[in-house]
């Protein structure tokens, strides 16, 4: 090689190692020599993972969220009775106030575990309602739920009132056990055909969610319902459901008591209790069962729900007592809605109002103000708390009696929150010993929750 040649070699060779020291930011990484595998991924600019030791790791778990809910029924009732019926359970006055007014909080940790706390401020007092922690994630699609919520039994007691089509439930809602403490698995199929729900409770929860007893009084309660038929949607307009339930119980305090204690907290307090106008049983038991069975169908805005209650009662050193009770109920939305239904948890749900009176966003090609949601109602309902075997009142006469109630009602869904109803009903009782007495309640609500 000519020494021109040695020149431009050295030349090539030397002059980038200046430059690489003045800028060692445009250090390229070393070049490979042989061509990538056909099969080999592209590389791409993935970080490199975090060392557990000098680095913080990524956070993976979704923030908690917490959003509020709640609702307030305002009320106005006025009670119609004969002057027998006045004689035979008292006279009640025409009331105005609230039927419930609840504030809660509800959220998630994850995707797999949620939580409700939910408190009723309606009578004056704090009543605690749903208090519980729900955690998902399970074998079968559904949740594990533990704390101070509705032991499921029936149908329309699971409904929210939010959503029930009446102001109150059935007479035979009496046997409903309603909330208390306990741990329960509610799971549903995958395809949502089928429901299942069984848990232990401790029976005897006083408004404030406490229970005291003398031995470790258990209740063991399971509902399953089924949709044999249903028209495949996720919402569907037209189902036929099947369901029933059973709870087997330790009485606390070795004492049962079906009293007139209120439904409305404007007439008496509770949320499960028997309607004012029956005379109701105090029994001395130290167990007790209760079945139900339930059905219902809708076909698109027509709607049709029945059950049937029995309460066992084993009393101490007497025969079983046995009480039920019973009711069929209908509806139609004059303006073409329908009644929604819940299948993971096989209840029926809220209505979605076509044309809602107050839309707050309007939207293109939709009416800012209709005419709302209207629904026509009707149901009979009867209970039945006699037995020969029931032992006397106080007073050494026979206790319990029978009540037939039929009521009518027509709600207007203003929006998918917030509706007015009115409801009338006739309702015939009678003492175990005694005559037939009547009387009418008529009354007005107006209902908001979020």
């Amino acid at each position: 090689m000519k020494w021109t040649g040695w020149v431009v070699a050295a030349i090539g060779v030397g002059w980038p190692l200046p430059a690489l020291a003045d800028d060692p930011v445009e250090m390229l990484p070393p070049v490979t020599l042989s061509a990538p595998s056909p099969a080999e991924p592209p590389k791409t600019d993935a970080p490199k993972a975090a060392d557990s030791l000098t680095e913080p790791k990524e956070k993976t778990d979704a923030k908690p969220t917490v959003a509020l809910r709640g609702r307030f029924e305002a009320d106005a009732l006025m009670p119609f009775q004969s002057r027998a019926n006045q004689l035979a359970v008292g006279d009640f006055e025409n009331a105005t106030g609230f039927r419930r007014a609840r504030l809660g909080a509800q959220g998630r940790l994850g995707e797999a575990f949620h939580w409700v706390t939910e408190l009723d401020f309606a009578d004056g007092n704090v009543q605690l309602t749903d208090v519980y922690g729900g955690l998902g994630g399970l074998p079968v699609p559904g949740e594990v739920r533990v704390g101070h919520f509705l032991e499921p039994f029936s149908l329309e007691v699971q409904i929210s009132s939010n959503h029930f089509p009446f102001m109150e439930a059935s007479p035979a809602a009496a046997f409903d056990p309603a909330w208390n403490w306990g741990v329960a698995l509610f799971a549903h199929t995958p395809d949502e055909t089928a429901t299942f729900a069984a848990g232990v409770f401790r029976p005897g929860s006083d408004r404030v969610g406490r229970s005291f007893t003398q031995g470790a009084e258990l209740a063991y309660t399971a509902r399953a319902t089924w949709l044999p038929y249903h028209d495949g949607a996720d919402d569907p307009v037209s189902l036929v459901h099947v369901g029933g339930a059973a709870s087997f119980r330790s009485v606390p305090g070795d004492v049962v008591s079906f009293q007139p204690e209120p439904r409305s907290s404007l007439l008496e307090t509770g949320d499960a209790p028997l309607p004012p106008f029956i005379q109701g049983t105090t029994i001395a038991a130290r167990h007790l069962q209760l079945y139900n069975l339930e059905a219902a169908a809708t076909i698109g805005p027509a709607w049709v729900m029945a059950e049937w209650r029995a309460a066992a009662i084993d009393q101490i050193d007497a025969p079983v007592v046995v009480f039920s009770g019973w009711y069929v109920s209908a509806g139609y939305f004059l303006t073409g809605e329908h009644r929604r239904y819940d299948r993971a948890m096989g209840i029926f749900d809220g209505v979605k109002v076509l044309a809602p009176v107050y839309r707050a966003d309007d939207k293109e090609g939709e009416v800012a103000c209709g005419i709302g949601a209207w629904e026509l109602v009707a149901r009979i309902a009867y209970l039945d708390l006699t037995d020969p075997d029931l032992p006397p009142s106080d007073t050494g006469m026979p206790s319990g009696g029978e009540l037939v109630q039929i009521t009518l009602g027509v709600n207007w869904y203003l929006t998918d929150f917030a509706r007015l109803m009115l409801n009338y009903t006739h309702f015939r009782t009678r003492p175990s010993v005694g005559r037939w007495t009547d009387g009418d309640l008529i009354g007005a609500r107006f209902a908001v929750f979020w």
